[in-house]
């Protein structure tokens, strides 16, 4: 359940195909992605929540076990499907969210990624609640949202949008301890005076991409947040 997957029928902002591997979106996408692979072995389990078209479930897939990457869009799944089938250690399941959550059984994954997703979900307390029953003790959620700090707030398909103060609070409420936080976005002269999208049309021309798709350590004036949250032993 990413950017766009809310209408079926309709392209996904986060499609490589049918936008291109060099769109912004899907460059930001992919760079969640990797920054998200860095935190997984070859032993871990991965549960891939609002996969979308399940190329950043194959990322992941590189550098763990197993990864199953889950979406309520058909549609998407079945391009997934299809398209990642030589991925052997990847697969991919229909999942309405929260609710769907509970095909999994607790305390079965090693981490939990959940990009740009959280912000559709209405009963998003019960989804994080749900990130933390599934993983394994000491397991952890990287998890991606819009930056309310900076976000438009134009989105229809939002229904919420977090401060990095509102998504630490949620996380501290449901088990999560130990919390990273992280920022993506270019930097604060792009993003506030000149449309990403218009700037980079204009250099890209000249080989020139002002566009910085990092995940880095937190600001605040980044687009998007990003969590590392560690599940917490019970007490």
């Amino acid at each position: 359940m990413t950017e766009g997957t809310i209408e079926a029928g309709k392209p996904d902002w986060a499609d490589e195909e049918f936008f291109g591997r060099d769109s912004i979106i899907v460059r930001d996408h992919r760079a969640g992605y990797e920054f998200a692979a860095g935190h997984l072995r070859k032993s871990f389990s991965v549960l891939d929540v609002g996969c979308a078209y399940g190329y950043g479930t194959a990322l992941l897939a590189e550098r763990a076990g197993e990864v199953i990457g889950v979406d309520h869009d058909r549609r998407n799944l079945e391009k997934a499907r299809r398209k990642y089938a030589s991925v052997k250690n990847a697969s991919f399941a229909y999942c309405e969210l929260p609710q769907g959550m509970r095909a999994f059984p607790s305390a079965s994954f090693d981490t939990v990624v959940c990009l740009q997703a959280i912000e559709h979900v209405p009963d998003y307390k019960k989804l994080v609640a749900e990130f933390a029953r599934v993983l394994k003790p000491s397991g952890i959620a990287v998890i991606s949202t819009p930056n309310k700090l900076t976000s438009p707030g134009i989105n229809e398909y939002h229904v919420c949008e977090f401060t990095k103060e509102e998504l630490d609070t949620l996380l501290l409420a449901t088990r999560f301890g130990e919390r990273q936080w992280f920022g993506q976005g270019s930097n604060a002269f792009f993003d506030r005076r000149w449309p990403r999208l218009v700037l980079r049309r204009l250099t890209m021309p000249f080989g020139y991409d002002p566009v910085d798709y990092g995940v880095r350590p937190y600001w605040s004036e980044c687009l998007s947040l990003y969590a590392v949250a560690r599940k917490q032993a019970k007490p």
